[in-house]
C-alpha cells in the first residue's frame, strides 16, 4: 500500500483479508480481516482508521483515497453513491 513511504508505518499483508500495521511513534498496532478483499477495500477501511485516529500524514491519507475513495461511480463514470466508515472513534484513543 502507499503506506510504504511512512517511515512511522509498519504494515504487512496476510492470506485471506488479513492486514496488520503499526504506528511506530503512536505505539499502536492495527489488524484489519476483511471476509471479501476484492476491490481494494483493504485500503479503502486503513484510510478510515487513520483519519479516524487522527493521523496527520497527509500524503499517505490521500494516496490511499486514490486507491478507493468515497464514492461509488458507474460505467459512465457518473457518482451514483458512496462509501461508508460506520465505527466512530471519538475518545478511543484519549
Amino acid at each position: 500500500l502507499a503506506m510504504n513511504s511512512d517511515s512511522n508505518i509498519i504494515a504487512k499483508s496476510g492470506a485471506n483479508g488479513l492486514y496488520c500495521f503499526a504506528l511506530k511513534k503512536e505505539r499502536l498496532g492495527v489488524a484489519v480481516k476483511l471476509i471479501d478483499t476484492a476491490g481494494g477495500w483493504i485500503s479503502f477501511m486503513v484510510r478510515k482508521i487513520l483519519e479516524g485516529i487522527g493521523y496527520d500524514n497527509k500524503a499517505v491519507l490521500d494516496e490511499l483515497y486514490k486507491l478507493m475513495g468515497d464514492e461509488v461511480y458507474n460505467g459512465c463514470g457518473d457518482v451514483v453513491g458512496h462509501r461508508e466508515f460506520l465505527h466512530e472513534f471519538q475518545g478511543a484513543f484519549d
